[in-house]
């Protein structure tokens, strides 16, 4: 597999009612060891999407753990209290939200698209220095 533009995908639960997602998920799949190796880099990122009632736990659970979330109606039609949602766009609206509460920084478009290029800048700065050895 390449070692840049990769992005892994963590699915929580299911659409069976036995198996919704919970933050505690997080925590069995032991995710620290990523972080400890060449897995979750700049150029390697981990995503967590999550089924069920519990999407803006698991997903709040996962950007305290500094990992990228998606957000979705594929996967949960309720908000946190139980209702249903009025549109995906409020449930985004919320983990933004929970995200300033928490001083968790966010991308827009324009800022991600910046850091993807500062990381293309400095992959290209990188096989240039081991080049020249």
């Amino acid at each position: 597999m390449p070692d840049h533009h990769q992005h892994a995908l963590v699915v929580l639960g299911r659409y069976q009612k036995e198996q919704q997602s919970s933050p505690w998920d997080l925590r069995a799949l032991n995710l620290a060891r990523f972080f400890d190796s060449d897995f979750v880099t700049p150029e390697v990122r981990c995503a967590v999407c999550a089924f069920g009632a519990r999407e803006q736990d698991c997903l709040t659970s996962a950007m305290l753990l500094g990992l990228d979330i998606r957000v979705g109606f594929e996967n949960n039609h309720f908000s946190a209290s139980g209702v249903a949602a009025n549109s995906n766009a409020e449930q985004v609206e919320k983990l933004k939200v929970i995200s300033q509460h928490l001083h968790i920084p966010l991308h827009d478009a324009v800022s991600l698209r910046e850091a993807i290029k500062d990381t293309e800048t400095e992959r290209g700065k990188k096989k240039e220095k081991e080049q020249e050895k």
